[in-house]
């Protein structure tokens, strides 16, 4: 599991009285080839017989429309798996990096993008980003490592003529959520961001990302919205194999209760 990029790892929660078949899956497992003989279960127990069972799947096209709206999500929906993305090796390998002095100086940097299909809503005046298909409001990204957020930028599809808009990253170290940065987008702008955002998180602080309409009424004209949020992590230079983040769902796990998806 150390070596793959994105992982969906699926738990048992104890509702089924056996090990639960994802009925429209291979094996799950195979980057290359969607093909491979072998039903995928979730064990109810794990070895001891008391710990819940679990399976780690790489997020493979199978898998991401098996979670999507398939096996998977109606197994989640029913109380059945609970889920949780967990960010490998190969995701690890695949961001920036800086150089640095000694020790926990040394920084490895991360930009996680953001996304969501949508208008910001005139009523409302808010639209959670997601994370692929998770969006954060009830699925937020918990930092494994401590660090700092670096930078951030907002790109949207149109310019808007008449509404003023700004992202806003909130962080929660338990106690809730609190905005701890944030760039305005202004009317008839589609691209911004800011360089030098240094707000501190520790590890298993949570993160979400959302728009927030400023001035103007109505929704807005852009139908489309990407954002970028670059961390700088503490110390794993010293670990570069560590997990670095964590996409998960009802805070701690995604639950059928809370999950809310962007199709």
């Amino acid at each position: 599991m150390a070596e793959v990029g994105i992982i969906l790892r699926l738990t048992h929660t104890g509702k089924a009285g056996d090990s639960i078949l994802l009925s429209d899956l291979g094996d799950g497992t195979d980057t290359g080839s969607y093909r491979k003989v072998g039903p995928v279960y979730v064990p109810k127990f794990q070895a001891d017989g008391v710990t819940p069972g679990y399976v780690d799947l790489t997020y493979s096209t199978d898998v991401a429309l098996s979670y999507r709206d398939r096996a998977i999500r109606k197994l989640i929906d029913n109380g059945y798996l609970t889920a949780e993305f967990v960010f490998g090796q190969q995701f690890i390998d695949a961001l920036p990096s800086t150089g640095g002095g000694g020790g926990v100086t040394a920084a490895a940097g991360a930009k996680i993008q953001f996304s969501r299909g949508l208008q910001v809503p005139g009523g409302a005046g808010i639209l959670y980003l997601s994370v692929g298909e998770t969006v954060t409001s009830s699925a937020p990204v918990r930092m494994i490592r401590e660090g700092n957020l670096a930078g951030v930028s907002i790109s949207v599809n149109y310019p808007d003529s008449s509404r003023s808009y700004k992202l806003s990253i909130e962080m929660d170290a338990g106690s809730g959520f609190t905005e701890v940065e944030s760039v305005t987008l202004p009317v008839n702008t589609t691209t911004v961001g800011d360089p030098s955002l240094t707000a501190d998180y520790a590890a298993g602080d949570l993160l979400r990302v959302s728009l927030v309409k400023l001035s103007g009424s109505g929704d807005s004209t852009f139908t489309h919205s990407d954002a970028l949020v670059e961390l700088v992590d503490h110390v794993m230079a010293n670990d570069p194999g560590a997990l670095l983040l964590e996409s998960t769902g009802s805070i701690l796990t995604e639950t059928g209760d809370t999950l809310t998806t962007e199709n």
